[in-house]
C-alpha cells in the first residue's frame, strides 16, 4: 500500500520553474495553472529562481514554492538540477525563451530523466528586437542556437498558432510538433471584481462604446495598431 501510494504521488508531481514572481502575463499563467492542478489534488511545486515579486501573494497554499535562490535562470542551473534529482518531478514546464533554455540546459547537461515541456509566450522573430541592453543582444547572437534546443523539449507549447508557425520557421524545426494552448482569460476572481461599483462614471456614458487595452507601453504591445485602427 505505502509503495503504490508512492507511484501515485510521483506520477501527480508537477514542477513549473520560473524567473521570479515579479513579472506579467506569463508568469500569472504559470501560476494559475499551478492553483488548478493542486485543486485538483495534483501535488504542485513553483521553482523561482528568485523569489522575490508581487505574484507570490497569487499562489495557493496548496502549492509547494522552492526558491533556488539564484540571481538568473541559468546561475540557478546547479540548484536546479538538485531539485529535480532530489524530488523527481514527472514533469517540468518552463515558459519564457531564457527560463526554457534554462530548464533544457539542465536537463542536457545532468543527463536527467524529466518530462519537459516549454511555453512559448513569443513570437521569436520579432523578440526583443528594439531591445538593446547588453543581456538582449547576447541572447539575440544565440536566439537560433536556443531555439534549436527547443527540440529536446519533450514537448512545445504555443500561445497561439501564429507564435507556433513563427517558431517553427525561425528555429527551422519543420518536423517539429508544436501544440497550441490558448491563455486562460476568465477566472473567479474577475466575476467578484465586475461586481464592484464604477468610480469614474464620466468615463461610462450611456451610447458611448468604451475601449480599455491594458499592456506595458512597449512596442511589442503593439497599442500605435489599435489607435490608428480606432482613427480610421
Amino acid at each position: 500500500m505505502v509503495g503504490e501510494e508512492a507511484v501515485v504521488e510521483k506520477r501527480c508531481h508537477i514542477a513549473l520553474f520560473m524567473q521570479s514572481f515579479a513579472g506579467g502575463g506569463a508568469e500569472r499563467v504559470m501560476i494559475s495553472l499551478a492553483n488548478l492542478l493542486a485543486s485538483r489534488d495534483v501535488k504542485v511545486d513553483i521553482v523561482v529562481a528568485d523569489i522575490k515579486g508581487p505574484l507570490s501573494s497569487e499562489v495557493s497554499e496548496k502549492v509547494n514554492i522552492v526558491n533556488l535562490a539564484k540571481s538568473s535562470a541559468l546561475l540557478s542551473i546547479p540548484a536546479l538540477a538538485r531539485y529535480i534529482k532530489q524530488e523527481c518531478p514527472l514533469t517540468v514546464m518552463s515558459t519564457v525563451d531564457n527560463i526554457n533554455f534554462a530548464l533544457l540546459l539542465t536537463v542536457a547537461l545532468y543527463r536527467l530523466k524529466v518530462k519537459t515541456v516549454v511555453r512559448l509566450a513569443n513570437a521569436p522573430s520579432v523578440f526583443k528586437d528594439r531591445d538593446k541592453t547588453f543581456k538582449s543582444r547576447i541572447f539575440r547572437i544565440l536566439r537560433h542556437h536556443i531555439l534549436r534546443f527547443n527540440n529536446r523539449a519533450g514537448a512545445v507549447v504555443a500561445v497561439s498558432h501564429g507564435v507556433a508557425h513563427d517558431f517553427v520557421k525561425v528555429a527551422g524545426v519543420e518536423n517539429m510538433a508544436v501544440s497550441v494552448i490558448y491563455n486562460p482569460v476568465l477566472a473567479l476572481p474577475i466575476y467578484e471584481l465586475a461586481k464592484q461599483p464604477v468610480q469614474n462614471k464620466r468615463l461610462f456614458q450611456d451610447g458611448i462604446p468604451v475601449v480599455i487595452a491594458v499592456g506595458r507601453l512597449e512596442p511589442q504591445k503593439d497599442f500605435s495598431t489599435l489607435v490608428k485602427a480606432f482613427a480610421l
